[in-house]
């Protein structure tokens, strides 16, 4: 797979957010399997980063999510960001970020309807 351009951290910090939400982090800690995978999706997306700063990321959206964040705003600041590929991509990226402990529970999938939801309004009204 060929790397994406550079984006700025932001941007992959609220890509790990999404992440992070699928799983339920705001409610409970994250398990290790959980974080691995988070780890390894969003250093696909940041391939010119280094392991250390990828989990540091990862490390720190940890602590946002938390503390509380607003996951369909994330997801409609994301979708701006992102070129309908990525934000497939993205969306197939929180199914495996789902499955990382081998199955989806309905939060999991309710999450990720609820960001699909969030992405195809935002996208309509960039359409408009």
């Amino acid at each position: 797979m060929p790397p994406l351009p550079p984006r700025p951290p932001s941007l992959l910090l609220q890509v790990v957010h999404l992440y992070l939400a699928v799983v339920d982090a705001g409610e409970r800690p994250v398990e290790l399997h959980e974080r691995s995978r988070a780890i390894s999706l969003a250093q696909q997306w940041a391939q010119e980063e280094d392991a250390d700063a990828v989990e540091a990321i990862v490390d720190t959206a940890y602590v946002a999510v938390r503390a509380g964040t607003d996951v369909e705003k994330i997801a409609r600041e994301v979708v701006r960001r992102l070129q309908p590929a990525d934000c497939l991509r993205l969306l197939a990226d929180l199914g495996r970020m789902a499955k990382a402990d081998g199955h989806l529970s309905l939060h999991e999938a309710r999450t990720i309807a609820s960001i699909r939801a969030a992405f195809a309004r935002e996208q309509r009204a960039l359409a408009a």
